[in-house]
């Protein structure tokens, strides 16, 4: 069992951490070769204490080594042909000139260094360095001509507007780069015979709206047949949906006759000898007859996924939808108060016509549409082809 340390404990530790932090000395740092540091921790105790010696000492000492270090390692960061080599040199320019302008700004600090060195023309043409080493990177990832690649390009773009945001070549690179990296996929219609066009056209439409309609993907979209054609598009998927089988409006009728009864019921009176009268008790009958209409509809709906320049299957789907509609009537010959009130409602209700055929076939079609999105969704939100 874990223990619960008592608070009064807790906050000593917190006490004590915020304490070891706080100490955390600029000749510390110094004297771990940390010179960055050590000038920061300086000039930051400084500023609430402009006379304090071991402040002053450790920035004397800390600023020199750190101009004298941090230049030597870009000057060897130039010579590599690294990664990232103008955006580390970049880094170390951006170190220096904050410690420039943290000495700027501290009185005590800047009688001690009175010529700080600004390095932001430096900073400025690393920058400019560091931006164009970027965009090669991510044009040489484009050029690869693969989805994959140009989504990897889409992002480097993004890390390069952050870095540089009024870059105008990153912004333009990286619409080509989503133009690149999205899948295009036709969603084809559906062929059925020809009284069930009018549904099946229904259930198209759903099933392209809510595949639209989920942006989980930036890097996929959807195109009629119609709209593909007229553009002239090449696309990188189809997916072709077909009814492997389906039957609508199966009628079954069942009649059931039940003949039941109920004891010890008032059937009448007779009259006493005293003139009184009392109820005579007997076992009444009934003869219930219950018909049920059934009205059954199913189907089994074929997904398919293709590639569209090598016609591989890349996915294949059955997805099976049942419905089940039912009516149910009777009547009775006999005592009525023999029926259960169950019986009684069955007796009030009468025979009604089934739904017409294209309502039958939305029906059974409701649980394939849900199975059918879900099924492609899920394809391309847990593939390669995913973000």
């Amino acid at each position: 069992m874990r223990r619960i340390l008592p608070l009064s404990t807790i906050l000593l530790i917190t006490i004590m951490t915020a304490f070891t932090y706080s100490c955390q000395s600029s000749k510390k740092a110094l004297e771990n070769g940390n010179y960055y540091d050590a000038c920061l921790l300086a000039i930051k105790k400084l500023r609430s204490s402009p006379n304090n010696e071991k402040a002053n000492s450790a920035l004397k000492q800390a600023y020199p080594l750190l101009l004298q270090t941090e230049q030597l390692k870009i000057k060897d960061t130039k010579t590599l042909n690294s990664p990232n080599k103008y955006r580390n040199i970049y880094n170390k320019y951006i170190r220096l000139n904050n410690v420039y302008q943290n000495i700027l700004t501290c009185p005590a600090a800047l009688s001690i260094i009175p010529s700080p060195q600004s390095f932001m023309n430096e900073q400025n043409e690393a920058k400019s360095l560091a931006l164009n080493e970027m965009i090669a990177d991510a044009d040489a990832v484009l050029e690869d001509s693969t989805h994959t690649s140009a989504r990897k390009a889409y992002y480097m773009y993004g890390e390069i507007l952050k870095f540089e945001p009024s870059s105008e070549l990153a912004k333009e690179k990286q619409t080509i780069a989503l133009e690149k990296a999205i899948i295009k996929v036709v969603l084809e219609q559906i062929p059925v015979v020809e009284k069930y066009n009018l549904t099946a056209a229904f259930f198209y439409d759903q099933i392209f709206t809510s595949l639209n309609d989920d942006r989980r993907n930036q890097f996929l979209e959807f195109f009629r047949p119609e709209e593909a054609e007229r553009i002239m598009l090449s696309p990188d998927h189809i997916i072709r949906m077909a009814f492997d089988d389906f039957v609508v409006g199966e009628i079954l009728i069942r009649k059931t006759i039940v003949d039941v009864s109920k004891d010890s019921v008032i059937v009448g009176s007779v009259e006493m000898e005293d003139g009184s009268k009392k109820d005579v008790y007997n076992t009444i009958t009934a003869n219930f007859i219950k018909k049920t209409q059934t009205v059954k509809s199913n189907g089994l709906l074929s997904i398919q996924i293709t590639d569209f320049r090598t016609n591989q299957i890349l996915a294949h789907e059955k997805i099976e939808g049942k419905h089940v509609w039912e009516n149910t009537w009777g009547k009775y010959r006999g005592d009525s108060r023999a029926l259960t009130e169950k019986q009684l409602i069955i007796c009030d209700n009468e025979p009604i016509s089934p739904p017409a055929q294209q309502e039958l076939f939305l029906e059974f079609t409701k649980p394939i549409f849900k199975k059918s999105s879900e099924f492609l969704i899920n394809f391309y939100n847990n593939s390669k082809y995913a973000q």
